[in-house]
């Protein structure tokens, strides 16, 4: 097990990949690994999910986890997020969002590519690179996926 210490108590413990898929505050999401940290301003229960609606931007739909406090943010991993084709149907994903490409870097194995889903929520993520992609260009406006798994209700 590993054990993430913040101000001198236990933030979180356990196996590396728990502590990566599903941090339980904003300083282990943040601490292991990249992440799009974003502020909710309000919680939902519904049948098998929460909704989290983002600060000025979209509602989410996560996964239903125990947690103990109030969510006031949700983690998303840049590898959790799809860039989806155009005219793609039925995807499987809980969450589609519309975005806005603001940048992409050439990685060689992937394109880092920024986009916004409002005035004031930007999520970073990776697209695999192979010799077929072209990555999306600025100012495009995309389609995301992401599962409802791959969004972390955080308490802290």
């Amino acid at each position: 097990p590993v054990v993430v210490m913040w101000q001198g108590a236990i933030a979180q413990q356990g196996q590396p990949a728990a502590l990566y898929r599903e941090p339980n505050s904003r300083f282990v999401a943040d601490f292991i690994g990249k992440s799009n940290i974003l502020a909710v301003q309000t919680t939902r229960t519904a049948p098998n999910h929460l909704e989290l609606s983002v600060r000025e931007g979209p509602t989410l739909k996560a996964r239903s986890t125990e947690l103990t406090g109030e969510i006031r943010f949700c983690s998303i991993r840049p590898e959790s997020i799809a860039v989806l084709q155009p005219g793609a149907g039925e995807t499987g994903f809980a969450n589609i969002l519309d975005a806005t490409v603001r940048r992409v870097v050439n990685l060689g194995a992937a394109f880092e590519i920024d986009a916004d889903l409002g005035a004031e929520v930007r999520l970073h993520f990776l697209l695999r690179a192979t010799r077929a992609s072209v990555p999306p260009k600025v100012g495009a406006t995309i389609r995301l996926g992401i599962d409802d798994a791959d969004i972390q209700p955080l308490s802290v």
